[in-house]
């Protein structure tokens, strides 16, 4: 019943019928806030890295990608 009624506010909030409360926008810039923290700090820790197949180590020459 909670998600019909997260529904319909959302319907709602998106027509321009009910102008969202300072509670809904702290709740919404903390979601945002804590997505990018997550994102930036899984970036900083676990690094992209390419690895090359072993057929190509016969070819392989210092800083290829």
């Amino acid at each position: 019943m909670k998600l019909v009624n997260v529904a319909f506010q959302m319907v709602m909030l998106r027509s321009g019928m009910v102008r969202p409360t300072f509670n809904e926008w702290v709740s919404a810039t903390r979601t945002v806030g804590v997505g990018l923290l997550i994102a930036f700090g899984l970036h900083t820790v676990a690094e992209v890295r390419y690895i090359p197949s072993a057929s190509m180590a016969p070819t392989l020459q210092v800083g290829d990608r």
